[in-house]
């Protein structure tokens, strides 16, 4: 134990950078294990689709229309609220709990679906990790229209 004090006393900025990176994990793991709402891989991705989940897609109606997810609904971040009666209806009409929202790159869907789980408790809210553009590097099909 000595030898680490004295290690300290002669490195301080080294202990003081070791102690930073360790809190920073801590902080990355804890906000990690807050969220509320799961994230997936495109692979995890596609069995919930499988298994009926309703697919959001929160990007713009024109890059929408560019390529989309099979059977996504197209609800902008923008505007998410003025669609919840829309989203319940395909909910209860796919006797489903279960949303996956995407985005471009996964910040977008992050945020609405940090906002979605507050919102909606009852619901297991899924955000797909990357968004698109994983779902692409996977070559994962995509519609257009």
């Amino acid at each position: 134990m000595d030898r680490v004090l004295e290690f300290a006393s002669h490195h301080p900025i080294l202990v003081l950078a070791l102690v930073s990176v360790f809190a920073l994990f801590l902080f990355t793991e804890f906000r990690r294990l807050s969220r509320p709402y799961r994230e997936v891989e495109p692979g995890q991705a596609t069995r919930l689709i499988n298994d009926g989940a309703v697919v959001v897609d929160v990007r713009q109606p024109d890059v929408f229309k560019r390529g989309h997810i099979a059977g996504a609904a197209n609800y902008p971040a923008d505007r998410f609220d003025a669609f919840e009666d829309e989203l319940n209806k395909r909910l209860k009409q796919a006797k489903t709990q279960m949303v996956l929202l995407y985005c471009e790159m996964g910040m977008t869907s992050a945020r609405t679906a940090t906002q979605l789980a507050k919102k909606q408790a009852e619901l297991d809210v899924v955000h797909l990790k990357g968004g698109i553009t994983a779902w692409q590097r996977e070559n994962l099909p995509l519609r257009k229209g």
